[in-house]
């Protein structure tokens, strides 16, 4: 007999909010695990996450679907992509990202 699951990002499982201008909300469903990440106006991984990551660029593999405002991820070989609500998007170790604009950026990623 299978298990119905329901889980909220609004009382996720776990919350990193110690980086600058970033929130991450994460949520774990039957080994699945979700972030809900809410980046602020200003916000860049070079910039807030590298010190901590102490990589030259993020060496995480992210499948993020974007609910609202505007993200930019360029991957170590320059070429640029820019996201907003609706779109889905594989993005590969090797990258930078920020936030684009005055409104936050929030996606989905999927942690695998």
């Amino acid at each position: 007999m299978s298990n119905v699951v329901k889980k909220s990002f609004d009382t996720p499982d776990d919350t990193m909010n110690q980086v600058e201008k970033v929130k991450y909300d994460i949520v774990e469903v039957n080994g699945l695990k979700l972030s809900r990440a809410t980046a602020e106006p200003g916000w860049k991984w070079s910039v807030h996450i590298k010190p901590l990551a102490k990589t030259d660029s993020c060496q995480m593999d992210h499948v993020i679907y974007v609910l609202s405002g505007r993200l930019a991820v360029v991957d170590d070989d320059g070429q640029e992509t820019d996201y907003a609500a609706g779109d889905v998007g594989h993005i590969p170790p090797g990258h930078d990202a920020w936030t684009i604009g005055d409104e936050n950026a929030v996606w989905i990623d999927i942690l695998h």
